[in-house]
Parts: C-alpha cells; structure tokens; sequence
C-alpha cells in the first residue's frame, strides 16, 4: 500500500482547520457562561440590595411606631403622676391654680 503524501496533507489540514473552529465554539461557550454567571451575579447583588433596602425601611418603621409607643407611655405615666398629685391635693384641701383648670376638665367630662 502506497502512501499518500498529499492526501495526508490535505485530511492533517482539514483537522486542524476544525480543531481551530471547536477552539473557537469551546471559547464562545466559555466566554457566554462566564457571562451568564456575571449577569447572575448582578442579579443576585440587585437582589440583595433591594432585599437590604426593604429591611433597612422596615426596621426604621419599626423604631418609629415603638418611639411612639414609648412617648405616649411616657405621656401617660407623666399625666397620671399629675393627676395623683392633684388628688394628694384636693384630700389635704391644699388646690393650687392650675388645679382648677384641671378639675373643672374632668368634672365637664363627667357630666
């Protein structure tokens, strides 16, 4: 069997010509991956950001709704405590001014 010099030639060619095409296919594949993977990532930090911000704005609403609780306790406790020191008055028969203000308010809620 003789060999051809020339036919060798021509198929070493043609296997080079598609190795170089499947180097070129295995890098696009790799090149849309990676960008895939890129594209997942800012997704996935968009994501987290929005998640970030969404927490961040519902922790604030929380802190406000309890400060408010807070300062209407605080309003509370504080009103009570004058209430009682008028009541401390008024079994001693000792009313100050303001005293008046306040009795008339609560004897007009009364009636």
């Amino acid at each position: 069997m003789a060999l051809d010099f020339a036919r060798l030639a021509e198929l070493r060619r043609a296997l080079a010509a598609h190795e170089a095409a499947l180097d070129q296919a295995r890098a696009a594949i790799k090149a849309a991956r990676d960008a895939a993977r890129a594209a997942r990532r800012v997704n996935d930090t968009a994501t987290v950001k929005e998640q970030r911000a969404a927490l961040k704005a519902a922790a604030q609403r929380r802190r406000r709704r309890l400060a408010r609780r807070a300062a209407t306790l605080e309003q509370i406790e504080a009103t009570v405590e004058k209430l009682r020191q008028i009541l401390e008055r008024v079994d001693r028969q000792e009313l100050e001014p303001e005293d008046w203000a306040v009795l008339r308010a609560v004897l007009r809620e009364a009636m």
